[in-house]
């Protein structure tokens, strides 16, 4: 009987043994898992900065381009404003009732 309880003992013993050895290993994988996952939040935190810096450059030169554009407009509308007193200069002056520019010149 001593035998038998000393055989069931060394069992329970081996037994626990490998729980205690499987417990390890899990806490190990749930250590190794935990600090992957640290690691790719970390990182997607990173991301998410960039993604945010970027996002407001975009935003900036955005506006600029407006900007921009409009002073393009601008400048579009004063170049054909030019032009056009550029030519109604060249057709010259328009003389007041009657006066034409063989009587100015006669004159």
């Amino acid at each position: 009987m001593a035998r038998r309880l000393r055989e069931e003992r060394q069992k329970i013993s081996a037994d626990l043994q490998r729980l205690l050895e499987a417990k390890k290993q899990t806490e190990d994988t749930l250590m190794s898992i935990t600090t992957e996952l640290e690691q790719t939040d970390a990182e997607a935190q990173k991301e998410q900065k960039l993604r945010e810096q970027v996002e407001a450059n975009n935003a900036a030169l955005a506006k600029t381009n407006q900007e921009r554009e409009k002073e393009l407009q601008e400048s579009r509308k004063r170049v054909q404003q030019m032009e056009a007193e550029v030519n109604r200069l060249r057709r010259g002056p328009r003389w007041p009732m009657g006066l034409g520019r063989k009587s100015v010149g006669a004159a």
